[in-house]
This record gives structure tokens, sequence and C-alpha cells, in this order.
């Protein structure tokens, strides 16, 4: 039995991602509102890097260091969105 406790919100995503999400949540035989709920919890789950404000100055310290770090080839850029992410591209 499921003793959560539920709660209504309106949120506002882009007609695209709606259809997506849709879509996915036919595929995998449950309601929409299910789906965005599991793809919700399955991110709350995971375990984010800090957020770091790209306006703030970095210490030089660690900015020396960061011409000893290899850059990844362009090839192992292009294969990863999480690596494309960190480095902004």
């Amino acid at each position: 039995m499921n003793t959560q406790t539920y709660k209504q919100t309106g949120i506002r995503l882009p007609e695209n991602l709606i259809t997506v999400l849709k879509k996915n949540a036919k595929s995998h035989g449950v309601s929409f509102n299910r789906y965005v709920e599991y793809v919700l919890n399955k991110d709350a789950e995971t375990s984010l890097p800090p957020y770091i404000d790209p306006h703030e100055k970095l210490n030089p310290e660690i900015l020396s260091m960061a011409g000893t770090i290899p850059m990844p080839s362009q090839e192992e850029i292009d294969s990863d969105p999480r690596l494309k992410a960190a480095l902004g591209i």
C-alpha cells in the first residue's frame, strides 16, 4: 500500500518535451504523470556534483593545476554528453 502524500503542482514544459515524455510513458505502459514521477525520482536519487558559479573567480592554485590535466579527444567529448556539459561545450 502506497502511503505517500501527494500534492498537485503545475509546471511549464516545452511542448516538444511533453510529446517525448508522453511517447516514453506510453511505450512503458504507464501514465504520463507516473512516468514524469519516475524520471524525477531517478534524477533525485542521482548525486550531482556541487554547483560552481561560472562567474566566481577560481583560486590561482587550482588554475595552475589545469595545465597538467590532459584534454580528452574530440571523439571522447562527442560520445559523452556529460563530458560535453562539464567542458561547457
